[in-house]
């Protein structure tokens, strides 16, 4: 069973019914695979379901990928952070958002070979990587 890190663009749809990729989204988050994702992510997802959906969606979704039910939530290393300084850097004209440019160094450091995610940058900046959900 291999690993795949969860982005936030798939939590949202996960956790928002209303969302039109919330059945796709609840596809790929497939038991099939060992799910894992990042602080980053988890607050990134957490802020942007309070906004668009309701505070009450956002601390439920919180409160379930908190307990690491759904997936294991990677903690981030001094490595990680510079790694995310030098690729925001590299891809500036891109406007990465630190949680993806964070998303990325950690998959480098994990060896990580499969990203979920709806979001166009991840299937560019990891072209040597299967990702999910953006060209099927």
């Amino acid at each position: 069973m291999s690993y795949a890190l969860v982005d936030t663009s798939i939590w949202l749809a996960y956790f928002n019914r209303r969302d039109s990729m919330h059945p796709r989204a609840r596809q790929l988050v497939s038991p099939d695979l060992r799910l894992v994702t990042t602080w980053p992510i988890v607050w990134e997802s957490v802020t942007l379901l309070s906004q668009r959906v309701s505070s009450e969606r956002a601390v439920e979704a919180g409160m379930l990928l908190s307990e690491g039910s759904l997936a294991h939530i990677i903690e981030i290393s001094p490595e990680d952070l510079g790694l995310t300084w030098m690729l925001m850097r590299q891809y500036a004209a891109r406007r990465l958002s630190a949680a993806d440019a964070t998303s990325f160094a950690v998959m480098r450091r994990r060896k990580i070979g499969t990203a979920i995610s709806f979001h166009a940058d991840f299937a560019l900046v990891l072209s040597d990587r299967t990702v999910l959900g953006t060209k099927e």
